[in-house]
């Protein structure tokens, strides 16, 4: 043996030790992400929401599932102008609450008994809105205002679950 042929395998080897230890860490990260995702599978599986057998959910009688729904009451159709833009606009408004089945009756009650302020109320907030807040895509800062006032009106604020606009039109005033 020459002294350069013993030199070659002691060369290969460090390569071959270094590819063998970056195989063991991909096998060590591989190995823990497994445990991991078998660790958090596990951990969901046992803290989700145990299955109803179908007998105790046709147990249920149609109060409880009733009470348990929320139901869409008319609120208000009414026009303001808003000359916030420099010209008037008059704006048209229907909207809709959403409540508990169970408080129903009694903000229909409220609703009904209210109608005039609801509406003198849903007009201030019509005509102080900004142009933008009329044409957001949600209309969230309009609802949101609704609800409040329509809170304050009915003495609870947490009554409504929800204002629905189900129409919203604005067209230039003459005036």
């Amino acid at each position: 043996m020459s002294p350069d042929d013993a030199k070659e395998p002691i060369a290969d080897a460090p390569a071959a030790t270094s590819g063998r230890k970056k195989l063991l860490t991909i096998g060590i990260v591989a190995g823990i992400m497994i445990v991991e995702a078998v660790g958090i599978f596990l951990a969901v599986r046992m803290t989700g929401e145990p299955p109803v057998a179908e007998g105790a959910e046709a147990a249920k009688s149609s109060e409880d599932i009733l009470a348990q729904m929320d139901v869409e009451l008319p609120l208000v159709d009414c026009d303001a102008i808003n000359r916030k833009s420099g010209q008037g606009i008059v704006v048209h408004l229907s909207s809709s609450v959403r409540v508990a089945a169970s408080d129903q009756e009694r903000i229909t009650k409220l609703i009904e008994k209210r109608q005039s302020t609801i509406k003198d109320r849903v007009q201030m907030v019509l005509r102080s809105a900004d142009p933008q807040h009329l044409n957001e895509p949600t209309l969230d800062t309009l609802k949101r205002q609704i609800q409040s006032e329509v809170g304050q009106v009915l003495e609870d604020d947490e009554v409504i679950l929800e204002v629905l606009i189900t129409q919203i039109l604005q067209s230039r005033s003459r005036l």
